[in-house]
């Protein structure tokens, strides 16, 4: 039997269905769907051109959107155009603009307070404020703050750190900014201020940090330790740097700083072939930079049978024509330089970030905390001098050494004079000592009386006699006494100032009072008859004034040049150890603490890359130094 059905077939159905929605969709009110619009971030544009490094359009930008809005929000985008500017080094700009956001009215958000907050630190920083910079800086909460601004902190935090040589710090802060940034220049410089820092560290400091638990952290610490010990040679380096890098395959260090580190190695490693003296022979300068010239010459003449024997040419060079000469000293082959002499012209060198050839000034700078140069080092640059200030260092480590602790000074006036207390002054309060009084002395005969009456307090106990005559209206038998608290006297003289100044000490009843004072007190040459009034009083020198039978050369150069001698002999000494320091300079780079035995002294090098000299010491007995027992805590002496 057959069935028939009544019911639609399937796409029948479907097709009446979609009939039907569409003839009940035409009867229904028509509505229009419209898009929604993205939302843009106004401040897109203006974050985009500050992180591309093109901060002056961005700070306009910032204050483009400043301008469209009142009260606290037009404020933060004010501070954000500060920070483009500071960025930018405009710094008057942002100071402006800075002032104009301080006297905004409103309550700001949290984030744009901390901003507030590093402007005005950054500013003072721009404005050698350190101290100010600091105490702003560690009120500041980097966890409030926003992506632009933290690492902007961690830099100043780590840059003020460093400042102040808390290295550790500086070093564990811009660790923690690396990971903020992106790789680009900004990174390449976080990581070269990583490595000035690691370089900077004293090695108990640095040792500390190659077991903490950050891997970063610990990466940087142990490849100073690896460079320390052996980047002056190559093979050695390149054998524990493969070390290194399997344990740390992925360390941010692989990316720039091992490969200077490498090319630095090959650099230390090589002996110059040819070396330029850049000296100014034609000025008041010049019998110095002859005698320099002439002490290297004569060290390089008593080496003829080494395997080392560079050209040497020589160059008249000054503050004014330096950047020119060492261009074409370069360029005219030298692989080092030694120069030049003058302070001023040192300054030029070190200004820059990098020079591209070892080079050995002959003077050194000691850039105070507000110097621009405070704390910074150019690449390649090494400091070598006969400096004032380190030898009243180092009377107040001997001082120190032979237990005193309250110092009276008297010195010379004059820029000379302040340098030198101020050096010595400092160093002793770091040491612990007491300093009593400072007084000061000019150049003729009477004002050194005077000087040493004030600073014994005999004029006080004189007034204090006249008080009591006046009182008891009669007059009195006296003997004025002295102070009675000093323990030593150090004494920042030259020779004729030196041989007032002693008699004066014994006359007031002093002369039991031990005396202490640098090479200056010292004409360099064995003179009884007009030292003898010198007798008792302590200073440092070098060996090879104090004895000068301990170096063969120096007999040479007596022979050769004997009128010479007699008053630029510390000169000829200095260019000895000039050419005979030049294969160990890579060595006491990175084995801080290490020392050469020089003419001039025990030679070692610090952080900046200035060589120290540790000097004798003699005591004037009969007219004529005496040899007084050395420092026997001597640093390892490289061969």
């Amino acid at each position: 039997m057959k069935l028939n059905s009544k019911a639609p077939r399937p796409n029948i159905i479907i097709v009446t269905v979609a009939l039907a929605i569409g003839l009940l969709s035409a009867c229904a009110p028509q509505t229009t769907v419209k898009e929604t619009a993205p939302v843009v971030d106004p401040t897109e544009a203006a974050v985009a051109l500050q992180r591309a490094g093109r901060f002056d359009e961005a700070a306009l930008e910032w204050l483009a959107l400043a301008a469209q809005f009142e009260g606290p929000k037009g404020t933060a985008y004010r501070l954000h155009a500060v920070e483009a500017w500071l960025d930018d080094g405009s710094i008057d700009s942002a100071r402006l603009y800075q002032a104009e956001a301080e006297a905004a009215v409103g309550e700001l958000p949290v984030a744009d307070q901390q901003r507030m907050a590093l402007n005005q630190a950054r500013l003072a920083a721009a404005g050698n404020a350190f101290a100010d910079a600091a105490t702003i800086v560690t009120g500041l909460d980097l966890n409030a703050m926003d992506e632009l601004a933290r690492p902007r902190a961690l830099d100043l935090r780590a840059t003020l750190a460093e400042r102040f040589g808390r290295y550790a710090d500086a070093l564990r802060d811009r660790v923690r900014r690396d990971a903020l940034l992106t790789p680009g220049p900004v990174q390449e410089a976080n990581h070269a201020a990583i490595w000035r820092i690691v370089d900077a560290m004293d090695q108990r400091d640095l040792d500390a940090l190659t077991t903490v638990s950050d891997a970063q952290l610990r990466g940087w610490a142990t490849l100073g330790v690896v460079a320390r010990t052996t980047l002056f040679d190559t093979a050695r380096f390149t054998a524990a740097l493969g070390r290194w890098q399997a344990q740390h395959a992925d360390h941010p260090a692989n990316v720039n700083t091992v490969p200077m580190l490498l090319e630095r190695s090959d650099t230390l490693s090589r002996r110059p072939g040819r070396i330029a003296l850049l000296l100014p022979f034609d000025s008041r300068y010049g019998e110095v930079s002859r005698a320099v010239r002439d002490g290297l010459l004569a060290a390089w003449y008593m080496q003829s049978g080494s395997a080392w024997r560079p050209e040497i040419v020589t160059y008249n060079a000054n503050a004014a024509n330096l950047a020119s000469v060492y261009e074409l000293a370069v360029g005219e082959g030298a692989e080092m330089i030694i120069g030049p002499l003058q302070k001023d012209a040192v300054q030029v060198l070190a200004a820059r970030d990098e020079l591209p050839v070892p080079t050995l000034a002959l003077n050194a700078l000691e850039p105070g905390p507000t110097d621009p140069l405070y704390g910074r080092r150019t690449t390649n640059l090494y400091q070598f001098g006969l400096i004032p200030e380190q030898e009243a260092r180092e009377v107040a480590e001997r001082a120190h050494l032979e237990g005193h602790q309250l110092a009276l000074v008297l010195g010379v006036g004059g820029a000379w004079g302040d340098r030198v207390i101020e050096a010595f002054a400092t160093h002793w309060q770091a040491l612990g000592g007491t300093m009593l009084e400072a007084g000061r002395f000019s150049g003729s005969s009477e004002p050194h009386a005077e000087s040493v009456r004030s600073a014994l307090n005999i004029d006080a106990s004189e007034e204090r006699r006249q008080q009591l005559q006046r009182l008891l209206g009669s007059r009195l038998e006296f003997e004025p006494r002295r102070r009675q608290d000093a323990d030593f006297i150090f004494l920042a003289a030259n020779a004729v100032d030196a041989r007032q100044v002693m008699p004066q000490l014994r006359y007031y009843g002093a002369g039991n009072v031990p005396v202490f004072a640098t090479s200056h007190v010292f004409g360099g040459t064995p003179n009884p008859a007009r030292d003898r009034d010198l007798d008792g009083l302590r200073f440092g020198d070098m060996p090879l004034v104090i004895d000068p039978t301990g170096d063969p050369t120096f007999g040479v150069i007596d022979r050769w040049w004997p009128k010479q001698m007699t008053t630029y002999k510390r000169f000829y000494a200095l260019g000895l150890d000039v050419y005979r320091i030049i294969p160990y300079l890579g060595q006491l780079d990175v084995q801080r603490g290490a020392s050469l035995p020089g003419s001039t002294g025990r030679l070692t090098m610090n952080a900046r890359g200035t060589i120290i000299r540790r000097l004798d010491w003699a005591r004037f007995g009969g007219g004529t130094p005496v040899a007084l027992d050395q420092d026997s805590a001597a640093s390892p002496v490289l061969p």
